[in-house]
């Protein structure tokens, strides 16, 4: 099931729970996992099978996890808190960013195009020729000049 808020990244010791905050569960726990599943969904933030660089939080109750998700927690830099730290805060979840916030409602022939209006900082693109490679920076593309040979 997928979540309808945005990830807002790590979670940060000390502060609150965000929905849309992507949670793995580690072996090591006390509580069950469907326990755990539930108070995650059921707060809005996300579940993960997985611990990747996205995984906001692996609940896990080892100090120094040998292996599983909280190892790899470890190793990723993924922070990780105990079953009842995480049962303490998952009622105080802050709210989030909903997906639905930052769909596009514009038609489709009302929209917008680029112009020469663009402030000239965000028009600096990169033109490669043939023979060498030019900056294009307010709209001035050097050319490269003939060679003698």
């Amino acid at each position: 099931m997928p979540c309808p808020y945005l990830n807002p990244g790590q979670y940060v010791r000390g502060r609150p729970l965000v929905q849309g905050m992507r949670v793995a569960l580690a072996a090591e726990v006390r509580r069950t996992h469907e326990e755990l599943v539930e108070r995650i969904l059921h707060a809005g933030l996300a579940y993960r099978d997985a611990v990747d660089d996205e995984t906001s939080l692996v609940i896990c109750n080892a100090a120094a996890p040998a292996q599983g998700k909280g190892y790899l927690a470890e190793r990723l830099g993924v922070p990780m808190v105990s079953d009842a730290l995480f049962m303490d805060g998952v009622g105080a979840v802050m709210s989030g960013t909903s997906m639905d916030t930052l769909a596009d409602a514009t038609p489709l022939d009302e929209q917008l195009a680029l112009s020469d209006a663009q402030p000239r900082a965000a028009r600096l693109t990169a033109e490669t020729t043939a023979r060498s490679e030019a900056v294009v920076i307010d709209g001035a593309i050097p050319r490269p000049t003939p060679c003698d040979h």
